[in-house]
């Protein structure tokens, strides 16, 4: 009986209760949400802020790295270039097939055509 009167004095007592929960949850989940995009947003914003360069940066930036690339310091060794040569022999053999494949499929379609 004691249960039955505690449910008469407060019938959305359960109702009210799920609302403050769900709205507690819903309050956390968003500020949970605008922080991760906030940190995601200023993180590639700041990515790319050092990239994205344009006009007499953009030139100066190619001029200097075209330097750095013909200047003989910054060369490989021989070694070191024999082994990427041999690499790439390697990866042109393993797919050399398939591209070939490719190829005279795309042959025989534009043929058709």
């Amino acid at each position: 009986m004691n249960e039955k009167v505690e449910k008469e004095r407060d019938p959305f007592g359960a109702v009210t209760l799920f609302a403050v929960k769900a709205c507690i949850v819903a309050v956390v989940i968003s500020a949970a949400t605008i922080f991760t995009v906030d940190w995601i947003i200023s993180d590639v914003g700041e990515a790319l802020g050092n990239t994205v360069q344009g006009g007499p940066q953009f030139w100066g930036k190619i001029e200097h790295e075209l330097d750095r690339a013909a200047d003989p310091a910054s060369d490989l060794p021989p070694e070191k270039k024999q082994k990427l040569i041999n690499d790439v022999r390697v990866i042109v053999a393993r797919w050399r097939p398939f591209i070939e494949a490719v190829q005279s499929e795309l042959q025989k379609s534009s043929s058709a055509n």
